[in-house]
């Protein structure tokens, strides 16, 4: 068993698209672009969130479950609400249009900073260096 993420998940790429579709959207003002980042995103993070808690549940013993789901829950409801809380305090001083600027493009580089180092942290597949293997052994096998 595994802890590492599947690295082919949609998730890794939809926040940042989602962020930069918003950040867009406000930019141009189009409601369209909004609407349609604002449902790319909430399918990302949904998935991110539900393989968060896979990895999770499969990897607890029965006894600590509750704890960590708890920690899980918590750190999940302060990564939502500390930034819109920020985004909220930064709008008092430099207005409602500024502040999502401002705060969708810092999201959608962060964003996309997670992406590329996630998949940077890929394992890295040894299945062509065994397949070479196979077929040099198949090829000695039948010259032989």
């Amino acid at each position: 068993m595994t802890l590492a993420p599947d690295h082919d998940d949609p998730a890794l790429g939809a926040d940042p698209l989602r962020m930069t579709m918003l950040v867009t959207a406000a930019a141009i003002g189009s409601p369209v672009l909004y609407l349609t980042g604002a449902v790319i995103g909430g399918g990302g993070f949904g998935v991110a969130f539900l393989g968060g808690l896979r990895a999770l549940t499969a990897v607890i013993p029965a006894e600590h479950r509750a704890a960590v789901m708890s920690a899980f829950y918590v750190v999940a409801c302060a990564a939502i609400s500390l930034p819109a809380i920020a985004g909220g305090i930064v709008a008092g001083f430099a207005g409602v249009r500024m502040a999502f600027v401002i705060f969708g493009g810092a999201a959608a580089g962060v964003a996309l900073l997670v992406a590329l180092l996630a998949a940077d942290s890929r394992p890295r597949t040894v299945r062509s260096e065994k397949v070479v293997a196979l077929a040099s052994a198949s090829h000695k096998e039948c010259v032989a």
